[in-house]
Protein backbone atom coordinates (compact mmCIF):
# COMPACT_ATOMS: atom_id res chain seq x y z
CA UNK A 1 0.00 0.00 0.00
CA UNK A 2 1.38 3.51 -1.27
CA UNK A 3 0.60 6.73 0.41
CA UNK A 4 -2.15 8.42 -1.87
CA UNK A 5 -5.49 10.62 -1.62
CA UNK A 6 -7.09 8.36 -3.86
CA UNK A 7 -6.42 5.21 -1.51
CA UNK A 8 -7.11 7.41 1.75
CA UNK A 9 -10.60 8.66 0.47
CA UNK A 10 -11.41 4.95 -0.59
CA UNK A 11 -10.96 3.85 3.39
CA UNK A 12 -12.69 6.43 4.56
CA UNK A 13 -15.67 6.04 2.25
CA UNK A 14 -16.53 2.62 4.17
CA UNK A 15 -16.54 4.59 7.56
CA UNK A 16 -20.26 5.84 8.56
CA UNK A 17 -18.77 8.63 10.85
CA UNK A 18 -17.35 10.61 7.69
CA UNK A 19 -20.02 11.91 5.08
CA UNK A 20 -17.88 14.30 2.94
CA UNK A 21 -14.47 15.44 1.34
CA UNK A 22 -14.24 17.72 3.46
CA UNK A 23 -14.41 15.75 7.12
CA UNK A 24 -12.09 13.22 4.86
CA UNK A 25 -9.43 15.59 4.42
CA UNK A 26 -9.72 16.76 8.17
CA UNK A 27 -9.53 13.23 8.97
CA UNK A 28 -6.62 12.44 6.96
CA UNK A 29 -4.74 15.82 7.35
CA UNK A 30 -5.06 15.23 11.34
CA UNK A 31 -3.27 12.03 11.00
CA UNK A 32 -0.69 13.21 8.49
CA UNK A 33 0.07 16.29 11.15
CA UNK A 34 0.82 14.03 13.82
CA UNK A 35 2.85 11.33 11.74
CA UNK A 36 4.90 14.37 10.72
CA UNK A 37 4.85 16.13 13.98
CA UNK A 38 6.48 12.39 15.51
CA UNK A 39 8.83 12.31 13.06
CA UNK A 40 10.10 15.97 13.98
CA UNK A 41 10.18 15.14 17.74
CA UNK A 42 12.37 12.64 17.00
CA UNK A 43 14.48 15.43 14.96
CA UNK A 44 14.51 17.52 17.99
CA UNK A 45 15.56 15.03 20.24
CA UNK A 46 18.75 14.08 18.19
CA UNK A 47 19.52 17.69 18.55
CA UNK A 48 19.34 18.03 21.89
CA UNK A 49 21.81 14.87 22.65
CA UNK A 50 24.27 16.47 20.20
CA UNK A 51 24.03 20.19 22.31
CA UNK A 52 23.94 18.12 25.63
CA UNK A 53 20.06 19.57 26.46
CA UNK A 54 17.32 17.74 27.91
CA UNK A 55 14.23 17.55 25.39
CA UNK A 56 10.91 17.16 27.32
CA UNK A 57 8.46 15.53 24.44
CA UNK A 58 4.81 17.10 24.31
CA UNK A 59 3.33 14.01 24.39
CA UNK A 60 4.51 13.15 28.57
CA UNK A 61 2.78 10.02 28.41
CA UNK A 62 4.59 7.57 25.78
CA UNK A 63 1.66 5.49 24.65
CA UNK A 64 0.04 9.20 22.43
CA UNK A 65 3.67 8.84 20.61
CA UNK A 66 2.91 8.23 16.93
CA UNK A 67 5.91 5.87 16.88
CA UNK A 68 4.18 3.59 20.42
CA UNK A 69 0.59 3.60 18.82
CA UNK A 70 0.39 4.34 14.76
CA UNK A 71 3.46 1.85 13.80
CA UNK A 72 4.00 -1.80 13.87
CA UNK A 73 5.47 -3.29 17.50
CA UNK A 74 8.48 -5.37 17.49
CA UNK A 75 6.84 -8.50 16.83
CA UNK A 76 5.14 -7.07 13.83
CA UNK A 77 1.78 -6.22 15.81
CA UNK A 78 -0.83 -2.82 15.27
CA UNK A 79 -3.29 -1.57 17.21
CA UNK A 80 -7.06 -1.92 15.90
CA UNK A 81 -10.59 -2.24 16.19
CA UNK A 82 -12.33 -0.86 18.77
CA UNK A 83 -9.34 -0.32 21.01
CA UNK A 84 -7.06 1.94 18.72
CA UNK A 85 -10.71 3.93 18.06
CA UNK A 86 -10.54 4.42 22.07
CA UNK A 87 -7.07 5.67 21.98
CA UNK A 88 -7.15 8.02 19.21
CA UNK A 89 -10.07 9.57 20.44
CA UNK A 90 -8.45 9.99 23.68
CA UNK A 91 -5.43 11.43 22.09
CA UNK A 92 -7.30 14.16 19.98
CA UNK A 93 -8.89 15.28 23.26
CA UNK A 94 -5.39 15.29 25.21
CA UNK A 95 -3.80 17.28 22.40
CA UNK A 96 -6.79 19.90 22.87
CA UNK A 97 -5.76 20.48 26.37
CA UNK A 98 -1.89 19.71 26.34
CA UNK A 99 -0.07 21.88 28.74
CA UNK A 100 2.36 23.69 26.89
CA UNK A 101 4.05 25.41 29.87
CA UNK A 102 7.74 25.45 29.79
CA UNK A 103 7.53 23.63 26.44
CA UNK A 104 9.63 24.83 23.19
CA UNK A 105 7.47 27.73 21.06
CA UNK A 106 7.61 25.08 18.07
CA UNK A 107 6.22 22.44 20.00
CA UNK A 108 3.13 24.66 21.13
CA UNK A 109 1.62 24.55 18.02
CA UNK A 110 0.32 20.84 19.08
CA UNK A 111 -2.76 22.38 20.99
CA UNK A 112 -3.64 25.24 18.19
CA UNK A 113 -3.68 23.08 15.62
CA UNK A 114 -6.30 20.48 17.16
CA UNK A 115 -8.11 23.25 19.36
CA UNK A 116 -10.98 22.87 17.48
CA UNK A 117 -10.30 19.88 14.95
CA UNK A 118 -12.64 16.36 15.36
CA UNK A 119 -11.84 12.74 15.25
CA UNK A 120 -14.50 11.62 12.89
CA UNK A 121 -14.23 8.11 12.33
CA UNK A 122 -16.30 5.35 13.73
CA UNK A 123 -14.61 1.56 12.63
CA UNK A 124 -10.96 1.06 14.31
CA UNK A 125 -10.58 -1.61 11.18
CA UNK A 126 -11.03 1.13 8.93
CA UNK A 127 -9.34 3.88 11.19
CA UNK A 128 -6.03 1.06 10.77
CA UNK A 129 -5.86 0.72 7.22
CA UNK A 130 -6.19 4.93 6.99
CA UNK A 131 -3.09 4.77 9.30
CA UNK A 132 -0.98 2.26 7.53
CA UNK A 133 -1.32 4.30 4.45
CA UNK A 134 -0.24 8.00 6.38
CA UNK A 135 2.53 5.55 7.75
CA UNK A 136 4.04 4.82 4.23
CA UNK A 137 4.85 8.45 4.27
CA UNK A 138 8.92 8.79 5.10
CA UNK A 139 9.13 12.52 6.37
CA UNK A 140 12.71 12.16 6.75
CA UNK A 141 13.14 11.07 3.13
CA UNK A 142 13.44 14.49 0.95
CA UNK A 143 11.97 12.72 -2.19
CA UNK A 144 8.96 11.40 -0.27
CA UNK A 145 8.55 14.71 1.31
CA UNK A 146 8.34 16.23 -2.13
CA UNK A 147 6.09 13.43 -2.92
CA UNK A 148 3.96 14.59 -0.19
CA UNK A 149 3.92 18.03 -1.27
CA UNK A 150 2.53 17.10 -4.96
CA UNK A 151 -0.15 14.64 -3.52
CA UNK A 152 -0.87 17.45 -0.57
CA UNK A 153 -1.48 19.93 -3.64
CA UNK A 154 -3.86 17.44 -5.14
CA UNK A 155 -6.14 17.45 -2.15
CA UNK A 156 -6.21 20.75 -1.03
CA UNK A 157 -7.43 20.77 -5.29
CA UNK A 158 -10.30 19.25 -3.93
CA UNK A 159 -11.32 22.48 -1.70
CA UNK A 160 -12.35 23.55 -4.97
CA UNK A 161 -15.11 21.43 -5.18
CA UNK A 162 -15.99 21.25 -1.73
CA UNK A 163 -18.31 23.23 -1.34
CA UNK A 164 -17.98 26.71 1.37
CA UNK A 165 -14.49 25.12 2.08
CA UNK A 166 -13.31 26.12 -1.11
CA UNK A 167 -12.96 29.89 -0.18
CA UNK A 168 -9.48 28.39 1.51
CA UNK A 169 -8.33 27.86 -1.43
CA UNK A 170 -6.52 30.07 -4.46
CA UNK A 171 -5.54 28.72 -7.24
CA UNK A 172 -1.79 27.92 -7.08
CA UNK A 173 -0.88 29.39 -10.83
CA UNK A 174 -2.09 33.02 -9.17
CA UNK A 175 -0.34 32.46 -5.96
CA UNK A 176 2.78 31.24 -8.10
CA UNK A 177 2.15 34.65 -10.30
CA UNK A 178 1.28 37.33 -7.48
CA UNK A 179 4.15 36.11 -5.61
CA UNK A 180 6.74 36.45 -9.02
CA UNK A 181 5.48 40.25 -9.11
CA UNK A 182 6.21 40.87 -6.07
CA UNK A 183 9.62 39.12 -5.71
CA UNK A 184 10.63 38.71 -2.16
CA UNK A 185 14.46 38.84 -1.21
CA UNK A 186 15.54 36.28 1.57
CA UNK A 187 15.59 38.05 4.66
CA UNK A 188 12.72 40.01 3.96
CA UNK A 189 9.69 39.64 5.84
CA UNK A 190 6.81 37.78 4.40
CA UNK A 191 2.43 37.89 5.37
CA UNK A 192 -0.39 36.88 4.63
CA UNK A 193 -3.20 37.55 7.22
CA UNK A 194 -5.92 35.48 6.38
CA UNK A 195 -3.79 32.23 5.01
CA UNK A 196 -6.71 29.91 4.43
CA UNK A 197 -4.19 26.85 3.47
CA UNK A 198 -1.52 28.29 3.51
CA UNK A 199 -0.97 28.89 -0.58
CA UNK A 200 0.52 32.41 -0.69
CA UNK A 201 3.34 31.49 1.96
CA UNK A 202 4.34 28.32 0.25
CA UNK A 203 4.30 30.28 -3.21
CA UNK A 204 6.86 32.33 -1.07
CA UNK A 205 9.01 29.78 0.44
CA UNK A 206 9.20 28.23 -3.04
CA UNK A 207 10.46 31.25 -4.76
CA UNK A 208 12.76 31.97 -1.92
CA UNK A 209 14.81 28.53 -2.59
CA UNK A 210 14.29 28.61 -6.38
CA UNK A 211 16.94 31.74 -6.46
CA UNK A 212 20.96 31.06 -6.89
CA UNK A 213 23.17 29.90 -3.93
CA UNK A 214 20.63 29.77 -0.93
CA UNK A 215 22.67 29.16 2.06
CA UNK A 216 21.86 27.55 5.38
CA UNK A 217 21.89 30.87 6.96
CA UNK A 218 19.50 31.48 4.20
CA UNK A 219 17.29 29.37 5.35
CA UNK A 220 17.15 30.00 8.49
CA UNK A 221 16.20 33.57 7.33
CA UNK A 222 13.38 32.12 5.43
CA UNK A 223 12.46 29.75 7.82
CA UNK A 224 11.60 33.21 10.80
CA UNK A 225 10.20 35.51 7.75
CA UNK A 226 6.91 33.71 7.06
CA UNK A 227 3.85 35.19 9.01
CA UNK A 228 0.09 34.62 8.88
CA UNK A 229 -3.23 34.77 10.28
CA UNK A 230 -6.16 32.44 9.88
CA UNK A 231 -9.59 32.47 12.04
CA UNK A 232 -11.01 28.59 11.05
CA UNK A 233 -9.64 25.38 12.62
CA UNK A 234 -10.08 23.10 9.25
CA UNK A 235 -7.91 25.73 7.31
CA UNK A 236 -5.32 26.31 9.91
CA UNK A 237 -4.61 22.62 10.51
CA UNK A 238 -3.89 22.39 6.33
CA UNK A 239 -1.55 25.79 7.03
CA UNK A 240 0.17 24.61 9.63
CA UNK A 241 0.47 21.28 7.61
CA UNK A 242 1.52 22.69 4.43
CA UNK A 243 3.76 24.76 6.21
CA UNK A 244 5.75 21.62 7.64
CA UNK A 245 5.95 19.71 4.76
CA UNK A 246 7.43 23.01 3.24
CA UNK A 247 9.95 22.62 5.81
CA UNK A 248 9.02 25.37 8.20
CA UNK A 249 9.05 23.35 11.52
CA UNK A 250 8.16 26.41 13.69
CA UNK A 251 4.77 28.07 11.77
CA UNK A 252 4.20 31.39 13.05
CA UNK A 253 0.53 31.55 12.28
CA UNK A 254 -1.58 33.22 14.35
CA UNK A 255 -4.99 31.58 14.86
CA UNK A 256 -7.88 33.76 15.25
CA UNK A 257 -8.98 37.12 13.61
CA UNK A 258 -6.21 39.42 12.04
CA UNK A 259 -8.53 42.49 13.45
CA UNK A 260 -7.99 41.72 17.23
CA UNK A 261 -6.07 44.43 17.64
CA UNK A 262 -6.24 48.32 16.79
CA UNK A 263 -4.83 48.63 13.34
CA UNK A 264 -2.84 52.16 14.45
CA UNK A 265 -1.59 50.29 17.23
CA UNK A 266 0.94 48.36 15.09
CA UNK A 267 4.50 48.96 15.91
CA UNK A 268 7.40 48.50 12.91
CA UNK A 269 8.15 44.90 14.45
CA UNK A 270 5.43 44.02 13.67
CA UNK A 271 5.17 45.23 10.25
CA UNK A 272 6.64 43.29 7.45
CA UNK A 273 8.13 44.12 3.85
CA UNK A 274 5.91 42.09 1.71
CA UNK A 275 2.17 41.02 2.08
CA UNK A 276 0.18 38.75 -0.19
CA UNK A 277 -3.56 38.13 0.42
CA UNK A 278 -6.89 37.00 -1.02
CA UNK A 279 -8.96 37.91 1.96
CA UNK A 280 -12.07 36.28 2.42
CA UNK A 281 -14.58 39.38 1.74
CA UNK A 282 -18.25 39.10 2.32
CA UNK A 283 -17.19 37.85 5.32
CA UNK A 284 -18.97 38.74 8.99
CA UNK A 285 -17.08 41.68 11.22
CA UNK A 286 -17.75 41.55 15.00
CA UNK A 287 -18.59 44.76 16.63
CA UNK A 288 -15.81 44.30 18.63
CA UNK A 289 -13.39 43.96 15.68
CA UNK A 290 -14.60 47.11 14.22
CA UNK A 291 -13.92 49.15 17.62
CA UNK A 292 -10.10 48.26 16.05
CA UNK A 293 -10.40 50.31 13.24
CA UNK A 294 -10.55 54.19 12.71
CA UNK A 295 -14.12 55.67 12.23
CA UNK A 296 -13.45 56.76 8.77
CA UNK A 297 -12.76 53.24 8.08
CA UNK A 298 -15.40 51.30 9.48
CA UNK A 299 -18.27 49.65 7.19
CA UNK A 300 -19.32 46.23 6.87
CA UNK A 301 -17.43 45.34 3.51
CA UNK A 302 -14.82 43.38 4.66
CA UNK A 303 -12.71 44.52 1.33
CA UNK A 304 -12.31 47.75 2.57
CA UNK A 305 -11.32 46.52 6.16
CA UNK A 306 -8.27 44.60 4.69
CA UNK A 307 -7.17 46.99 2.52
CA UNK A 308 -7.31 49.80 5.66
CA UNK A 309 -5.04 46.63 7.93
CA UNK A 310 -3.01 46.27 5.09
CA UNK A 311 -1.73 49.65 4.71
CA UNK A 312 -0.99 49.18 8.36
CA UNK A 313 0.84 46.11 8.56
CA UNK A 314 3.50 47.09 5.68
CA UNK A 315 6.38 48.87 6.27
CA UNK A 316 7.91 51.56 5.05
CA UNK A 317 8.05 50.99 1.09
CA UNK A 318 6.56 47.88 1.25
CA UNK A 319 4.56 46.36 -1.33
CA UNK A 320 1.55 44.18 -1.42
CA UNK A 321 -0.31 41.87 -4.10
CA UNK A 322 -4.03 41.20 -2.60
CA UNK A 323 -6.73 39.89 -4.93
CA UNK A 324 -9.98 42.26 -4.38
CA UNK A 325 -13.89 42.15 -5.71
CA UNK A 326 -14.65 44.18 -8.83
CA UNK A 327 -16.76 46.66 -7.24
CA UNK A 328 -14.02 47.92 -4.68
CA UNK A 329 -11.84 49.99 -7.08
CA UNK A 330 -14.70 51.99 -7.79
CA UNK A 331 -17.20 51.92 -4.83
CA UNK A 332 -18.12 55.73 -3.73
CA UNK A 333 -19.46 54.85 0.01
CA UNK A 334 -16.84 56.96 2.24
CA UNK A 335 -15.33 54.41 3.79
CA UNK A 336 -13.94 52.89 0.45
CA UNK A 337 -13.13 55.98 -0.77
CA UNK A 338 -11.07 57.06 2.68
CA UNK A 339 -9.07 53.68 2.42
CA UNK A 340 -8.43 54.54 -1.17
CA UNK A 341 -7.01 57.56 0.12
CA UNK A 342 -4.69 56.05 3.15
CA UNK A 343 -3.46 53.67 0.66
CA UNK A 344 -2.03 55.77 -2.12
CA UNK A 345 -0.56 57.79 0.38
CA UNK A 346 -2.25 61.18 -1.19
CA UNK A 347 -5.65 63.08 -0.95
CA UNK A 348 -6.92 61.37 -4.01
CA UNK A 349 -8.34 58.01 -4.12
CA UNK A 350 -5.74 55.12 -5.23
CA UNK A 351 -7.76 54.15 -8.66
CA UNK A 352 -6.98 57.32 -9.90
CA UNK A 353 -3.11 56.74 -10.22
CA UNK A 354 -2.03 55.29 -13.06
CA UNK A 355 0.36 52.99 -11.48
CA UNK A 356 -2.69 51.33 -9.86
CA UNK A 357 -4.23 51.12 -12.93
CA UNK A 358 -1.36 49.52 -14.77
CA UNK A 359 -1.08 46.70 -12.79
CA UNK A 360 -4.23 45.89 -12.17
CA UNK A 361 -4.53 45.82 -16.05
CA UNK A 362 -0.98 43.66 -16.51
CA UNK A 363 -2.28 41.06 -13.91
CA UNK A 364 -5.78 40.97 -16.07
CA UNK A 365 -3.94 40.58 -19.10
CA UNK A 366 -1.63 37.73 -17.84
CA UNK A 367 -4.05 35.97 -16.29
CA UNK A 368 -5.74 35.61 -19.80
CA UNK A 369 -2.73 35.01 -21.56
CA UNK A 370 -2.32 31.86 -19.54
CA UNK A 371 -5.83 30.80 -19.04
CA UNK A 372 -5.26 30.96 -15.27
CA UNK A 373 -9.29 32.37 -14.36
Amino acid sequence: MSFSWKTARNIMRKDQGISSDVQRLEELISLVFLRIYDALEEEWEDEADNDGREFNSVFTEEKFKWRNWAMPDENGKTLTGDELLSLVDELFKYCKKVNVEGLEPRQRIIRKVFSDLNQYMKDGTNLRELIDVVNELNYHDAKQRNLFGQIYEEMLKLLQSAGSAGEFYTPRAVTKFIVEMLNPKVGETFGDFACGTGGFLTAAIDFFHEQKNVSNEDVKKINSSIYGFEYKPFPYLLCNTNLLVHGIDTPQIEYGSAFCKPINDFDEKEKVDVIAMNPPYGGVTTAAELTNFPFQFKTSETAVLFIAYITKRLKQNGRAGVIIPDGFLFGNDNASVEVKKSSSGTNEPSYNHPFTIQCICSIYKHYNKHSFL
